[in-house]
């Protein structure tokens, strides 16, 4: 069987949307908390600065190779995570 037959089995184009979806909002959960209490202890700024680099740095791969799955999902993650950092900088 074929790497292809074996994706139309696993309806693997519909999990990329569900992954893309869980990607664009990963950080949401951790920027509500901060905002609803006011308080960031415990989080590492530098691994939020590393999670967005990664995330720019794959919402400009889907650009380039013409992906908007890739593109819009990474790049909405970015803009999630930087402003959780923002977030985090204001409610120490």
């Amino acid at each position: 069987m074929t790497r292809e037959k074996v994706a139309e089995k696993l309806r693997w184009k519909l999990w990329t949307k569900v992954a893309g979806l869980l990607n664009a909002f990963l950080m949401a959960p951790q920027l509500a908390k901060i905002m609803s209490t006011g308080h960031s202890a415990g989080v590492s700024f530098g691994m939020l600065w590393l999670v967005a680099g990664i995330q720019v740095f794959f919402s400009t791969h889907g650009y380039f190779i013409r992906d908007r799955l890739v593109f819009l999902s990474n790049g909405i993650a970015a803009v999630v995570t930087v402003m959780t950092i923002i977030a985090a900088h204001f409610y120490p």
